[in-house]
């Protein structure tokens, strides 16, 4: 069975952005989705999500297309550091390296630990880093940092911004994506 697991960015829920529209596009190809909403997210805890994630007995992370948005990309690297099992694809979206400035306190807990890049890239088959080319919030080099650092494909996307209704209302769905994904056989 294809499986994805979708995670949601800080102050949203499994109901926000894109999501609701992207797990419906997903189980039309058969997809079982999980879109859970995490923990405490005005103040995300990398280790509480990744420990709410692991704990969940009735998903099985294997071979799986794994899709994070902004702090839920953060969780994606966790996420894949924490995985016994290798996934299949790993798309971080609107992806970021440090505390975004400004939103210092609200990230306080999201970089608590270090990345370990080289058990990230082996937890994935691919990794793509799908970014707006104007990201108002996370700046490309985070981005292209972490696609370097992993071996992943860093892909830009023109005026996409932070591919968020909060800044473009159009983005309760993400074309885009699911393009990107259709043309790197990631589907």
């Amino acid at each position: 069975m294809k499986r994805a697991l979708i995670l949601h960015a800080m102050d949203q829920s499994s109901q926000g952005h894109w999501y609701p529209w992207l797990k419906t596009e997903l189980e039309k190809r058969d997809y079982q989705v999980w879109v859970p909403n995490l923990p405490h997210t005005h103040n995300p805890d990398t280790r509480e999500m990744t420990a709410f994630l692991v704990d969940n007995k009735d998903w099985d992370f294997s071979n799986n297309l794994i899709i994070g948005h902004s702090s839920g990309s953060v969780e994606v690297l966790y996420l894949l550091q924490a995985l016994s099992v290798k996934v299949k694809t790993a798309v971080l979206v609107s992806s970021f390296d440090k505390a975004v400035p400004g939103m210092e306190e609200q990230h306080a807990l999201v970089f608590q630990h270090p990345f370990d890049f080289k058990k990230i890239a082996s937890s994935a088959e691919k990794l793509l880093f799908v970014h707006g080319d104007d990201d108002p919030w996370c700046p490309v080099a985070g981005a292209k940092h972490l696609a370097d650092e992993t071996g992943g494909e860093l892909i830009l996307v023109p005026g996409g911004k932070h591919f968020s209704t909060s800044l473009d209302p159009s983005y309760t769905r993400f074309p885009a994506l699911l393009t990107i994904l259709e043309q790197r056989d990631c589907l």
